[in-house]
């Protein structure tokens, strides 16, 4: 009896004990592109085993719940077999999940090593086609053809140069000396700078003379008489006697 009862309750018994269905399988996963190849292929397809090992865990995880509840509630009610039966069937989803999480880090692994190779096969693929590029244009260009490339520039700026010069010349055909105008500039500035000179000697001549006129002293001044002043006949008389003085003077120095 209690054989068939497990037997009823595993595939199916009375309304009374029938659990809810449980989920519907994960659906099998998209194939990939048809001709798919590369790295990328096989990307493709860990990652879709890695989704469905995802999927399968949780719904493992809900089953363990499912099951630990039932056990609870069987061992609550006395019933100590099929308390049993849904532990074993709690441990045996636990093994399952702890496998697809081995199985899931593996495939991660793979995937990630996988990437990583892709991007190096890119990465040297690049490295080579750079290094092909390069080889072809050093093989297009040469010292030669620099230079012969850099005297043609040369040449080029040259004649616009020319011209620009041409292009600039007066229309009336007056062509201004420049040499000549630079020189009249020259003497007009050196004529300048003699006249400046000179102006400068003159106010320096007047300056020193005008200093000299007043270093000059003044004429001494006669002495106010304290005594007596002579009177009018005798002033006359000495002022005479000083002409007849300088007359004599004067014969003398022509008769000599």
């Amino acid at each position: 009896f209690i054989f068939m009862s497990m037997f009823s309750k595993l595939f199916g018994g009375s309304s009374k004990d029938k659990e809810k269905p449980a989920p519907p399988p994960p659906a099998p996963p998209a194939p990939s592109a048809k001709g798919s190849t590369g790295p990328a292929a096989e990307i493709e397809k860990l990652d879709m085993a890695i989704e469905i090992l995802e999927k399968k865990i949780s719904l493992n995880e809900k089953k363990v719940g499912v099951e630990l509840q039932k056990a609870k509630e069987y061992n609550a009610k006395g019933n100590k077999a099929f308390a049993l039966q849904c532990m074993k069937r709690k441990k045996q989803m636990e093994e399952q999940i702890t496998s697809a999480y081995a199985q899931m880090s593996n495939l991660e692994t793979m995937r990630t090593k996988l990437q990583e190779s892709a991007l190096l096969k890119q990465v040297l693929e690049a490295t080579k086609a750079g290094a092909k590029r390069l080889e072809q244009d050093n093989k297009e260009l040469n010292a030669d053809q620099i230079e012969d490339e850099r005297e043609r520039i040369q040449e080029i700026i040259s004649d616009q140069k020319a011209v620009a010069d041409a292009l600039s010349q007066p229309l009336d055909g007056d062509v201004v000396d420049e040499d000549e105008l630079m020189g009249e500039l020259d003497e007009l500035m050196e004529l300048d700078a003699e006249l400046e000179a000179e102006a400068e000697a003159e106010k320096a001549k007047t300056k020193a003379g005008k200093a000299k006129a007043t270093a000059v002293s003044l004429p001494d001044m006669p002495s106010v008489p304290v005594g007596k002043l002579p009177n009018k006949q005798v002033l006359v008389e000495e002022e005479e006697g000083e002409d007849e003085a300088a007359l004599r003077a004067l014969e003398a120095e022509l008769n000599s």
